[in-house]
């Protein structure tokens, strides 16, 4: 197993760039209610509506569905009631019934830009990005607004090729609501996606300021900054967002991951058994909970997560193969190692680190013709690691072919000269008399 499946890297929930900000589209396909309070007049059919909404905000569709039935019956003219009926119709998972109350709405009022915004997230709940744009570009027609070039903007970002664009249209949104903490958060995240990080962060704090109580743009602030490998900066604004949020499982989870980052194994912990005790169904959080256990080489309570998030999710790979190195580690149980990481590798058969496993599993387990096979398919994919190559010449080594195992250890060094056992790798290349490792060059590196 390659050692960087072995180390707690930041396993962040979403990537900086995506608004994580709860409001600016408070239902699927309708605009939020102070938003469509704009719209829709006062009247008994508004008060229908306002119920409609209230009762879709709680997951309540029933009472939610009948409410828009009755505005709708009440003023037929409004389209905001269909809207609504729309919805429903697709947080019941029903997007043909949705588009027929879409296009209901469509005729009752055809100029309406809360029309063509519900089309576009209808469009993009569809994954048609192509019509979703043109819907928000025909909201921004009829009346140009925060939330319209909002959704566009979140539209472009999506696409790693269109960020640029979607900074500019955070930018336009933002000129039209320069005091609404849900539109700078947006263009905080759009800036962080194109690299200007010191004035995301400027922008993510501003927002902290306008929202005070909500932990997200500290969140947001902590995970930017542990992109950075700013990891004390990082712990400092995670610990921010857990103050008002103090069960809020990504938060610990954040928190624990920059724990793990600093090497502060025993810090993270704790945060992980939080996350888990809240989340116990959780299989990845109990996978990460053994890593960080088998880290700290505690290896009972890691093995007993990685069984658990086994039980939990029978197709964890992570767990199957990380039980399998536990027990590489701890020599014993090979012959359950044998079956964890041969399960790891059937779910996943292109991961080299996971073949790798297997490999070396074989290998202690004394089946070196099996080992040398396994390896050699981890050492054909990209992009090439050092360890596989290292595994392999050992094991090359024990078959007695000399020259394959000189072979092997020198790319291992040309991948990655100061991989963990690289100091070993050179050892054994002297033993063998196979010198130095040619020069590393782009192709040979697979870069």
């Amino acid at each position: 197993m390659n050692i960087r499946t072995l180390i707690l890297c930041l396993a962040l929930a979403s990537p900086i760039g995506l608004p994580g900000m709860a409001g600016h589209a408070q239902a699927m396909l309708l605009q939020s209610p102070e938003q469509v309070a704009q719209v829709v007049p006062e009247s008994p059919a508004y008060a229908k509506f306002r119920a409609g909404i209230a009762a879709l905000l709680k997951s309540d569709l029933k009472a939610a569905e009948s409410a828009f039935h009755s505005a709708a019956d009440i003023d037929p003219r409004l389209a905001a009631p269909l809207l609504g009926l729309a919805d429903v119709a697709m947080k019941r998972g029903r997007p043909a019934e949705a588009e027929k109350w879409l296009a209901a709405a469509a005729k009752a009022q055809p100029d309406s830009d809360a029309v063509s915004l519900a089309w576009g997230r209808y469009y993009r709940a569809q994954n048609d990005n192509s019509r979703a744009e043109q819907a928000f570009r025909q909201a921004i027609a009829t009346r140009p607004s925060a939330s319209a070039y909002l959704e566009l903007g979140d539209l472009y970002l999506a696409n790693k090729d269109r960020r640029r664009e979607a900074l500019a249209s955070y930018e336009k949104a933002l000129a039209l609501a320069p005091d609404s903490a849900s539109v700078r958060f947006s263009y905080a995240s759009g800036l962080a996606a194109n690299g200007q990080v010191e004035r995301a962060l400027q922008e993510f704090e501003q927002v902290a300021r306008l929202s005070p109580k909500d932990p997200e743009p500290w969140r947001a602030i902590g995970r930017l900054h542990a992109e950075q490998h700013r990891f004390d900066a990082a712990a400092v604004a995670l610990e921010h967002a857990l103050k008002l949020q103090p069960k809020s499982v990504p938060l610990l989870v954040d928190r624990g991951d920059v724990a793990a980052a600093q090497g502060k194994m025993g810090d993270a912990i704790p945060y992980y058994q939080e996350a888990a005790k809240l989340a116990p169904g959780a299989s990845p959080l109990l996978a990460k909970l053994g890593l960080a256990y088998q880290l700290s080489r505690r290896w009972d309570k890691a093995e007993a997560a990685y069984l658990l998030a086994i039980k939990r999710d029978p197709d964890a790979a992570d767990a199957y193969n990380n039980l399998a190195w536990l027990a590489l580690q701890r020599g014993k149980r090979l012959d359950d190692a044998l079956k964890w990481a041969s399960k790891a590798t059937q779910l996943k058969p292109g991961d080299a680190s996971y073949l790798d496993t297997l490999g070396w599993v074989q290998q202690k387990r004394g089946d070196l013709d099996k080992a040398a096979n396994t390896l050699r398919k981890a050492a054909n994919l990209q992009p090439p690691l050092a360890d596989v190559h290292y595994h392999l010449g050992i094991v090359y080594a024990e078959q007695g072919k000399k020259t394959d195992a000189v072979a092997a250890l020198q790319r291992a060094l040309q991948i990655n000269p100061a991989f963990p056992l690289a100091e070993d790798a050179r050892a054994r290349l002297k033993g063998l008399g196979g010198g130095s490792p040619a020069p590393v060059t782009p192709e040979s590196s697979g870069q």
